[in-house]
C-alpha cells in the first residue's frame, strides 16, 4: 500500500476492472484482447491491458487461484500473483537490478527486436511495481517511528538515530512514490507502442523505435530519481 492508495480503493478498482473484463470477454472471444494478469510474460500480452498488481495486504481472492479467476474472468489466462520482496533491503537490491535491465532496453530496440523488448517489459514492470511499493511503504513507516531528541527535546529538532528525521523520511517517501508512478507510466507507454506496432496500428519501424527510445530515456530519468530518493538499507529501521 502506498501513501496515496487505500485498501478500499484497491478493492473498488479490482471490482470495476473485473466487471469491465467480463463485458469485454463476452464481446470478444480472444482472451488476449480482454486483458492479461500482471506477471504474464506471454508475447500476446504485449500492448494489452494488464490487471493491476494486487497489494500484498489485499489479496482479495478475485484471481489468487486459477479457480477464482475462472469465476470472475474465465477468458483470462491465470498466472500466480506477483510476489513481493520480504524486506526493504531485498526490494532495494531488486530495484538496482531492475534499473540496470531498463537501461539495457534501448539496445534491442535499436536492433528492431521489439518482441523481445515487449516481453522483457512484461517481466520487469510487475517487479518494479512490487519492489517499489515495498520501499515506499518502508519509508512511510520510518517517517512515523518514534524519534529521539537531537537536542533540547523539541519535536522540530528530533532526529532518528541513523541521522534521518521523520520529515526527511516522509519527503523521501513522497519523492520515491512520484518517481515510481512516472516510471511505470513511461514503461506502460512503451508497452502500448510496441503492441500497436506488432498489430499494424502504427507506421514505420523507425518512427516506432524513436518513440520507444524517447519513452525509455524518460524512464531512465525516473528510475534515477527513484533510486536517489531511496536510502541505503542501513538507514531504514523498521523495528
Amino acid at each position: 500500500m502506498t501513501r496515496r492508495n487505500s485498501l478500499s480503493k484497491t478493492r473498488n478498482t479490482l471490482l470495476t476492472t473485473l466487471t469491465l473484463l467480463t463485458t469485454t470477454s463476452t464481446q470478444n472471444p480472444n482472451p488476449s484482447n480482454a486483458a492479461c494478469l500482471a506477471g504474464d510474460t506471454s508475447t500476446e500480452c504485449i500492448g494489452y491491458y494488464k490487471m493491476p498488481v494486487v497489494d500484498e495486504d489485499d489479496r482479495s481472492g478475485f484471481f489468487d487461484t486459477a479457480e477464482n479467476l475462472s469465476i470472475y474472468a474465465p477468458d483470462v489466462r491465470w498466472v500466480p500473483p506477483v510476489p513481493y520482496p520480504k524486506t526493504y533491503k531485498l526490494a532495494r537490491d531488486e530495484l538496482v537490478d531492475l534499473q540496470r535491465r531498463v537501461s539495457e532496453l534501448p539496445a534491442p530496440v535499436l536492433r528492431g527486436e521489439l518482441v523481445y523488448t515487449g516481453t522483457e517489459l512484461l517481466g520487469i514492470v510487475p517487479r518494479i511495481t512490487a519492489a517499489g511499493r515495498v520501499v515506499i511503504r518502508a519509508l512511510t513507516i520510518s517517517s512515523l517511528r518514534t524519534t529521539v531528541p537531537a537536542s533540547g527535546g523539541k519535536f522540530g529538532l528530533m532526529k532518528k538515530k541513523n541521522g534521518f528525521s521523520q520529515q526527511e523520511f516522509a519527503d523521501s517517501a513522497d519523492e520515491a512514490e512520484e518517481a515510481h508512478d512516472d516510471l511505470l507510466t513511461n514503461l506502460a507507454e512503451v508497452d502500448i507502442v510496441i503492441g500497436q506496432y506488432l498489430r499494424g496500428g502504427v507506421g514505420a519501424v523507425i518512427a516506432t523505435q524513436v518513440q520507444i527510445l524517447e519513452s525509455l530515456k524518460e524512464a531512465d530519468k525516473c528510475f534515477l530519481r527513484l533510486m536517489k530518493a531511496v536510502p541505503a538499507a542501513s538507514k531504514v529501521t523498521l523495528n
